[in-house]
């Protein structure tokens, strides 16, 4: 059975940075990995970044039990940062406003 997993970042405004995935938000703590994920990977501030669960948002995304969520959309997240990073070394985020990272994981 393939696992896959999609996660977009996109930067609103300097001040905002907006994290879509499609996994679901029971209390299990998803929202914050997604947080330290970002923040972890591109050293951004947490309190600039919006974290949206939202299957309306496109992302493909599966059941969400145990730690799989956390693994196949942290995973996501990692592939979505890296050309994020790779621009932040090379401009401030504000030269970046309008910009959209995806970024994919797939298990089987």
């Amino acid at each position: 059975m393939v696992e896959e997993a999609h996660a977009r970042i996109t930067i609103n405004a300097v001040n905002h940075v907006v994290v879509d995935h499609g996994w679901t938000e029971m209390g299990q703590g998803l929202s914050t990995i997604v947080l330290q994920v970002v923040c972890n990977e591109t050293g951004l501030p947490p309190d600039i970044i919006e974290v949206r669960s939202d299957t309306a948002s496109g992302q493909v995304a599966g059941i969400t039990a145990a730690s799989r969520a956390s693994s196949l959309v942290g995973n996501a997240l990692i592939d979505a940062c890296k050309s994020l990073k790779t621009d932040l070394a090379k401009q401030p985020l504000g030269q970046l406003i309008g910009r959209e990272y995806e970024g994919m994981w797939r298990v089987d």
